[in-house]
């Protein structure tokens, strides 16, 4: 699929040092300032949902970058060029048997998608790094009491780094979970137990499904980008 010219790169490197295995990564960096105001899409691309129809050139450029992204990242798992479109409450609809996530920050959009009989989810997101001092303030929001005590070093000496991968390491949780469960959760739901300089691993403090119950682990993987820090959850199908 042949990209429009406001999308200014196309980047399919697997950006984590585990290996990719059955999963494809896509990134697309973008100008929004050059898309034209009737957002025309390419041949075969995805169109604008009614709701995002008006939005300003920024949000429609992130919808419409992430949506090309996820179908050259489908297309490298034999699932044909067609663009995921846009459920009622905001989610892709992933072609039957795929699974993905979508991410965007800046001038960037990222997805990652792999086969269900793979994984049965996975969540992935793209935040800048924060100032250190509005990770100050905002770091009893995100962290929970047993994070500040087990990263107080961290938070003492490099707020903006630890609160910024915190909280992209939950939003990439319940990216993973909340398709799957239908159950909402927030910051203080989910703690980071273990948190290496490429990897992470969480832990749920609520129950959201039988499957998923409180003190369930999941491992993360976390890298650091030009357009911030990137993370990633996969959640094996076996």
């Amino acid at each position: 699929m042949a990209l429009p010219d406001w999308c200014t790169a196309t980047d399919d490197r697997w950006p984590w040092p585990e290996p990719a295995g059955p999963r494809a990564f896509v990134q697309i960096t973008f100008d929004a300032g050059q898309l034209p105001a009737d957002a025309p899409a390419p041949k075969e691309g995805p169109a604008l949902p009614d709701p995002l129809r008006h939005a300003v050139a920024k949000r429609r450029a992130e919808y419409l970058a992430g949506r090309l992204a996820a179908g050259q990242a489908l297309t490298r798992l034999g699932a044909g060029t067609a663009c995921p479109e846009r459920h009622p409450d905001g989610q892709p609809l992933w072609p039957a048997g795929f699974t993905g996530s979508i991410t965007h920050s800046g001038s960037c959009a990222a997805v990652v998608v792999a086969r269900t009989s793979d994984y049965l989810a996975l969540g992935l997101d793209l935040e800048p790094l924060m100032a250190d001092q509005a990770a100050q303030r905002l770091h009893t929001r995100i962290l929970t009491p047993d994070e500040r005590n087990r990263f107080q070093t961290a938070l003492a000496t490099q707020p903006g780094e630890l609160i910024t991968t915190a909280f992209s390491l939950k939003e990439s949780l319940f990216k993973a979970l909340f398709p799957a469960t239908g159950c909402r959760f927030w910051f203080q739901d989910a703690q980071v137990v273990a948190l290496q300089s490429d990897s992470a691993r969480l832990q749920l403090n609520k129950t959201l499904a039988p499957q998923y119950p409180a003190g369930r682990h999941f491992d993360a993987s976390i890298t650091r980008t030009g357009h911030g820090i990137l993370t990633m959850i996969s959640v094996p199908a076996r």
